[in-house]
C-alpha cells in the first residue's frame, strides 16, 4: 500500500466532483445576485432622479441584499437624507465610511455628516408655553358726554 492513496480512485473522483459542484454553484449564484443587484441599482437611480426617494430607497436596499457592495450603503444614506430621516442618513453614511475607509469622497461625506449633525438654523424653534391664564382686563369706561 505504500505509494498508493488511501481512498480508491472512484471515491477521490466523486469527492472532487462534489467539491467542484459546490464551488461552481456559489459562483453562479453570485453572478445572478450581481445581476439582480445591478438591475435594482438602475431602478433605484432612476427613481432617485425622479424624486421618488422612498421607492429608490427600497430599490437600493434590494440591491444591497442581493449583493453586499458598500456603494449601496451610500445610496441608501442619500435617500434617507432626501426623505429628511437624518438619523438613518447619518447611520448609513458612517457605515459606508467604515466599510470603505479610503474612499476618495471621504472628505465630502464627512463634511455632509458634520452638516447633518449640526442643529439646523432652519429648524422650528420651540414655542414658549402659553401663560396659564391672562390677567383680567377691566372693561373700558365710556368717555364723558
Amino acid at each position: 500500500m505504500i505509494g498508493k492513496p488511501g481512498l480508491p480512485r472512484w471515491v477521490r473522483a466523486s469527492l472532487l466532483g462534489l467539491c467542484l459542484a459546490f464551488t461552481v454553484v456559489p459562483g453562479r449564484a453570485q453572478a445572478d445576485d450581481e445581476k439582480a443587484a445591478r438591475a435594482a441599482y438602475v431602478e433605484g437611480s432612476r427613481l432617485f432622479d425622479l424624486g421618488e426617494f422612498q421607492s429608490a430607497l427600497a430599490a437600493f436596499k434590494r440591491a444591497y441584499l442581493s449583493y453586499e457592495s458598500p456603494a449601496f450603503l451610500y445610496n441608501i444614506a442619500q435617500c434617507h437624507r432626501e426623505l429628511g430621516d437624518t438619523a438613518n442618513a447619518l447611520r448609513f453614511y458612517k457605515l459606508f465610511l467604515e466599510r470603505v475607509p479610503n474612499t476618495p469622497d471621504r472628505q465630502n461625506i464627512e463634511m455632509l455628516i458634520g452638516v447633518l449633525e449640526r442643529p439646523s438654523s432652519n429648524a422650528p424653534r420651540p414655542v414658549p408655553p402659553a401663560p396659564h391664564s391672562p390677567p383680567p382686563v377691566a372693561p373700558p369706561t365710556a368717555p364723558p358726554a
